[in-house]
């Protein structure tokens, strides 16, 4: 199992008042399984989307945002291009 711990404190004092707080933050195995499970939603949201049509309409959706914003809608949708190109070649010639 991989584990991410993030710890900070932080301490403030004057004359009258003690502030004190300390951060503990641990994601290990529920963070990913929601991850994946999240991801697993994207690409069933984006599969709806698969005429030539389609595809090109939310291309002009994204092409209005940064690249970062958009980086794993598109990481998605390649790999969907990727899988329907790779059918499709196994499939051979039509004819």
């Amino acid at each position: 199992m991989v584990r991410f711990r993030y710890q900070s404190s932080v301490s403030i004092e004057t004359e009258d008042v003690r502030i004190a707080a300390r951060l503990s933050i641990t994601v290990g195995s529920r963070f990913r399984e929601l991850r994946r499970r999240r991801s697993a939603d994207l690409r069933n949201e984006l599969s709806c989307y698969s005429t030539p049509a389609e595809l090109r309409d939310l291309e002009a959706i994204l092409d209005r945002y940064e690249d970062d914003e958009t980086a794993e809608i598109r990481a998605v949708l390649a790999g969907q291009a990727m899988n329907r190109l790779t059918a499709s070649r196994a499939r051979g010639p039509v004819g």
